[in-house]
């Protein structure tokens, strides 16, 4: 995340005059959007936030409807970690609503992921798993992205085993390993591993 961090704040830095402007604030945007994304996964929060704040209006005042629902749902994710469950709810839904939509369902799914699993701690477990189980389909039988299957999994294993279900949050724990593995995701991998120790 460190490297791809320098990358993105590198091309931020650079432009090009010989480029069309939209063309610019479009690929700016994106890159800000990486930049943000790679901030939360250091848990570098308050810098994200920051860049949120600047980003999301920006997004809204240009039409950029993806860019700002995203910025909505990653800005939803970090109020999850940091224990509002409340403004997750609130960002996390803006940003399903607005995939539904446009119709984007690659983004839908991520949003729906999302929103389920900040329901997990603290939440409701049958609206997680109703909203998870969602995304899945969107995964595998829609947008055929195996890494994102492999995450609701691991996702609905946290369901399971809160639930007291431990043969199933096993079973979906390995089809989570058994996918990450074929992915070489290691990170995928490990998260799922160190849940399978306490089922």
């Amino acid at each position: 995340a460190r490297r791809g961090l320098f990358v993105a704040e590198r091309g931020l830095r650079l432009t090009d005059a010989k480029i069309d402007t939209r063309s610019i604030e479009t690929q700016l945007r994106s890159l800000s959007l990486m930049r943000i994304v790679l901030l939360s996964d250091l848990h570098r929060y308050r810098e994200a936030r920051s860049l949120i704040d600047e980003l999301r209006p920006e997004a809204e005042a240009s039409g950029d409807r993806v860019i700002a629902a995203e910025a909505s749902r990653i800005l939803g994710t970090i109020e999850q970690m940091e224990g509002d469950l409340v403004a997750a709810r609130r960002e996390l839904t803006r940003a399903v609503h607005e995939f539904r939509e446009l119709g984007d369902q690659q983004h839908l799914a991520e949003a729906l992921r999302s929103r389920g699993f900040a329901e997990v701690f603290g939440g409701s477990l049958a609206d997680a798993e109703r909203r998870l189980l969602e995304a899945d389909e969107l995964f595998t039988t829609v947008v055929h992205d195996p890494r994102g299957a492999a995450w609701v999994q691991q996702n609905l294993a946290w369901v399971s085993f809160l639930s007291g279900d431990h043969a199933v949050s096993e079973r979906r724990l390995r089809s989570a390993i058994d996918a990450f593995e074929q992915l070489n995701d290691r990170s995928g991998r490990s998260w799922s591993v160190g849940l399978l120790a306490y089922v």
